[in-house]
């Protein structure tokens, strides 16, 4: 096995290659294949949380929901406690985005976060609790 890290991506890259650090390994024969097909294995996590990545565009007037986002999780920090928030709006209006920039907060941070976030389906008959479900399963 080769102990080389491995910046994957592209057409035959392990999936999630943009969430974990993987080394090469042999490739392997398998049943049913006619060729050996590449093997990688999975040395650690690129990113302490998981969110939707992509955002390239610069972030324009919402700092102060950004603020309030990264000072609860500061107030989570100092005293040791849960903090629940709850982001709310039409669709496109950038909930998902605020979050990716709270994940880049505590990326910049350096230090090992726990954090868990549920969403809500725009549709259906009990909804009300889907995303605390999400959590409680994550």
């Amino acid at each position: 096995m080769s102990r080389v890290r491995k910046s994957v991506g592209g057409r035959g890259s392990p999936g999630g290659a943009e969430d974990i650090v993987y080394y090469d390994s042999d490739p392997v024969e398998a049943k049913g294949k006619a060729e050996r097909i590449p093997v990688w294995v999975a040395v650690e996590p690129r990113a302490r949380v998981g969110v939707e990545r992509g955002h390239d565009a610069p972030l324009v007037g919402r700092a102060e929901e950004v603020d309030l986002l990264v000072d609860a999780l500061a107030r989570a920090k100092r005293e040791r406690s849960p903090q629940l928030v709850t982001l709310v709006g039409v669709p496109g209006i950038g909930k998902s985005r605020l979050v990716y920039e709270l994940y880049r907060s505590i990326e910049k941070g350096g230090e090992l976060v726990t954090w868990r976030h549920g969403r809500a389906l725009p549709y259906g008959e009990a909804v009300t609790f889907w995303p605390l479900a999400e959590m409680i399963k994550a």
